[in-house]
């Protein structure tokens, strides 16, 4: 019996966008003490180890600044003095690239005349691991108690089990331990598909691993779960009875089941925004698209969101929304003014099959 699992691995995401402060919040200053803020790395943003990370900060005073230092987890990773001492607004750039995986705490501190020191502009940061690791075993479960303690049970060989859709298809086969494991993995949403010929699925242990699941900076931590089997049931032989010909009796006809489903649903057509749109800044960012119908119905739509720091020469994938009522996603709190985007949407029947990914429709929103 053949089961599909959907496994989510962590994909690192990268987030633009503009991070003023208000006066009270992070970056906040009294008297002559200038106050900071920082436009880039945004709060919660998640990249991979060995990625160069630009560190974009602002910094006013009502009468100038002279000093601004960036903080790495407390340690001092920029310190600029090189400013006119007549501005009253200034910013910066710097690129800093994490030496291993793990949460950091971005600071922004800038002072003023009279060494004037305002409070940090801080962001919190994740750097995740480059790969990510999946290891369990097989077992049966003869009677179905969801445990392989019982007498006759065990590890099982001869399971197929392989991880796709997300990068180069990759399967393995259980030995006599039962084990199997697969390594870096990319960080992004992977299928598990398993089955066993003869045995039937019964459950996973543990039934329902956390959403989404973050790797370590450990390169021994790894994701592991059970996956139990019962054989499928001997069908009882019985006994059949001698017919009673009755030659006034019509004989019964039983209707033909209807074909199982095979055919995805086609590509939705995008309704807007579509390519090619400049947005105004801080309206609301809706995607709409047009339903799509299907032999089965259609279980649920997926839409995925995309973002480019280089005008379009390279994506990243931005986040990723399954919708199964209606046909639009608000993405406002997405998307930010001055960035480009680009988005598409595929459907899904109730037999489970994926249909195609209608065609990239790519967006700009405008600076304020």
């Amino acid at each position: 019996m053949r089961t599909r699992t959907v496994i989510p691995i962590v994909c690192a995401i990268w987030l633009s966008a503009c991070n003023y402060p208000a006066v009270g919040m992070d970056g906040a200053a009294n008297g002559a003490a200038p106050r900071a803020w920082i436009d880039r790395p945004l709060e919660a943003s998640e990249f991979l180890l060995g990625d160069v990370i630009p560190i974009q900060w602002h910094a006013t005073g009502d009468e100038g600044v002279r000093l601004v230092e960036v903080l790495i987890n407390g340690d001092l990773l920029q310190a600029d003095d090189s400013f006119d001492p007549y501005l009253l607004l200034v910013q910066g750039e710097v690129d800093w690239t994490p030496g291993q995986a793990g949460e950091y705490l971005v600071q922004v501190v800038a002072t003023g005349p009279d060494e004037a020191v305002g409070s940090p502009a801080e962001n919190w940061v994740t750097v995740f691991a480059e790969g990510g690791s999946l290891a369990g075993a097989a077992f049966s479960d003869l009677n179905m108690d969801g445990d392989a303690e019982d007498e006759g049970e065990g590890p099982l060989a001869g399971v197929s089990v392989v991880v796709a859709e997300c990068g180069e298809k990759r399967s393995v086969t259980t030995g006599a331990d039962g084990i199997f494991r697969f390594s870096n993995l990319p960080l992004e949403d992977c299928v598990l598909d398993f089955d066993r010929t003869g045995w039937d699925f019964v459950e996973t242990i543990p039934s329902d691993l956390d959403i989404p699941i973050h790797f370590t900076s450990d390169p021994a931590s790894e994701i592991s779960l059970s996956i139990l089997f019962s054989p499928e049931p001997t069908p009882t032989p019985t006994k059949t009875a001698t017919p009673t010909i009755t030659p006034t009796r019509k004989p019964t006809v039983t209707p033909t089941p209807a074909p199982m489903d095979t055919q995805a649903p086609p590509a939705p057509a995008v309704a807007g925004p579509k390519g090619g749109l400049l947005l105004e800044c801080l309206e609301a960012i809706v995607l709409d698209w047009k339903e799509v119908s299907d032999p089965s119905g259609i279980d649920l739509y997926q839409v995925r969101l995309s973002i480019s720091y280089d005008n379009g020469d390279t994506w990243s994938e931005l986040d990723t929304f399954e919708v199964d009522s209606g046909t639009s996603v608000n993405v406002s709190g997405q998307t930010d003014c001055g960035s480009l985007y680009r988005w598409r949407v595929r459907a899904r029947d109730h037999a489970g099959n994926w249909g195609p990914y209608s065609p990239y429709a790519t967006f700009g929103i405008a600076l304020p």
